[in-house]
């Protein structure tokens, strides 16, 4: 079963008009399982080689400097940190971002990447089993394989050189998190019950 998504999250203004710079955010702990030790080479690769991209990184959980200690000095100007938040704070947080990376390893209901689509992100997320269940690569995200750093770079790369297919994914990522209202997540969650329910009850009289 889904879950969903607090109303503050839904039906957002967002302009989605070409960004001149990219701004990619990564919300999450700074964690082995979150995908850093794989993710941290290749963005500091993209950060050297592009300079129209900046990168944040929310909920770490961690001090900035130890994020900031595993980049290249010469980009941690446009290296931001953020170790904690408050979840009420997000939409306003992600405002004027463009890039959602989700590099996870592993996760059950990821909420990340269905907030970051309502609030107009393009997300680029591995493939584990949520994203690989739910999510249509090319059509409303970018899903790379866990633990690859030329699929990282190759998906940043394709969304800095092509704004097209980069406004693409925002609005169709954002027309597809309008659907994890949570009335809507518990109104199939009460039909799911119901039918169990009648199952269980013809084969009783039987």
């Amino acid at each position: 079963m889904d879950n969903g998504i607090p109303d503050l999250f839904l039906d957002q203004a967002v302009s989605f008009d070409p960004p001149a710079n990219i701004r990619i955010a990564l919300v999450g702990s700074f964690l082995l399982r979150k995908g850093i030790d794989y993710s941290v080479p290749v963005l500091s690769k993209l950060l050297e080689k592009h300079d129209r991209l900046s990168l944040t990184f929310f909920g770490t959980g961690v001090p900035a400097e130890d994020v900031l200690s595993r980049f290249a000095p010469a980009v941690a100007g446009r290296i931001r940190v953020m170790p904690r938040y408050e979840h009420e704070n997000l939409t306003n947080i992600l405002s004027g971002f463009h890039v959602l990376l989700f590099p996870s390893l592993t996760e059950g209901f990821p909420l990340a990447p269905i907030e970051a689509m309502a609030c107009g992100l393009a997300v680029v997320v591995s493939r584990i089993p949520w994203t690989a269940e739910r999510l249509k690569d090319g059509v409303n995200a970018i899903i790379i394989p866990p633990k690859n750093q030329a699929a990282i770079e190759s998906a940043i790369q394709r969304l800095i050189e092509d704004p097209a297919l980069l406004t693409k994914l925002r609005k169709a990522g954002y027309e597809f998190a309008q659907g994890y209202s949570w009335r809507r997540v518990a109104g199939e969650t009460l039909r799911l019950y119901e039918s169990a329910i009648e199952r269980k009850s013809r084969g009783r009289r039987r």
